[in-house]
């Protein structure tokens, strides 16, 4: 198994002629997610966004956009499933980490790459072989 992280999808993106951008954020209790026409969320911060307390952390979302796409690829990750919480990197960094997790999967989804996983998507890393690019 091949590992790479957010930053290796989004050099894919970034060489394909029909990359037009990407949105993402961090989704907390109160904030409101609106699909738009174009498949891509709108974000309205609710009044516990900016406090930036991890227990209202609910999740985050990521858009792509292509050129030769008349819809965005967007997707919404849970924090519920994706935090681990025996890894000091998602004590320190949480947004940082879940944001990655939704960049990765929307990546991923819009230009369908395969056969590249991120080491959130691998529950243990131990136990396979492993190559990191």
């Amino acid at each position: 198994t091949i590992i790479t992280s957010r930053d290796g999808y989004l050099k894919i993106a970034n060489v394909n002629e029909h990359f037009n951008g990407i949105e993402s954020d961090v989704v907390y209790l109160g904030d409101v997610l609106t699909k738009r026409d174009d498949g891509s969320l709108l974000i309205s911060y609710g009044p516990e966004h900016l406090t930036f307390d991890k227990s209202k952390l609910t999740g985050a979302f990521c858009s792509v956009f292509r050129k030769d796409r008349a819809k965005a690829t967007t997707v919404f990750v849970s924090i519920k499933d994706y935090y681990k919480r025996e890894a000091p990197i998602w004590q320190q960094y949480t947004n940082a980490m879940i944001l990655k997790v939704a960049e990765a999967m929307a990546l991923k989804r819009a230009f369908a790459i395969s056969g590249l996983v991120t080491k959130e998507e691998i529950e243990d890393k131990d136990s396979i072989d492993v190559e990191v690019v």
